[in-house]
């Protein structure tokens, strides 16, 4: 971990919390990375685009807000 200014006032658990997040970052750009290229769909982009747009359905739920 890099030494910041005022490193001396950060006590051991924050540490551990602060290596903690990072580890649980890390995994979650390997998740995203690993999954990076792995749609696989012969239709063209705009193929794609008109299947969603024409199979999305119209929710109340923003009406309650």
């Amino acid at each position: 971990m890099k030494k910041i200014e005022g490193d001396n006032m950060v006590t051991p658990q924050v540490k551990i919390i602060i290596e903690d997040i990072n580890r649980e970052i890390k995994k979650a750009v390997k998740v995203l990375i690993d999954l990076s290229g792995s749609w696989d769909d012969t239709r063209s982009a705009e193929d794609i685009i008109m299947d969603i747009k024409s199979n999305r359905k119209n929710s109340k739920k923003l009406e309650q807000i």
